[in-house]
C-alpha cells in the first residue's frame, strides 16, 4: 500500500469514528 492511499485510510476511519460519536451523543440528547 502506498502512503497516499495509507493516510486517505487513517483519515476516512477517524472521521468514521468522530461522526459515530456524535451521532451516538446525539441521540442520547
Amino acid at each position: 500500500m502506498n502512503k497516499s492511499l495509507q493516510k486517505f485510510v487513517a483519515v476516512a476511519i477517524s472521521a468514521g469514528v468522530v461522526l459515530s460519536t456524535i451521532a451516538y451523543f446525539l441521540l442520547l440528547l
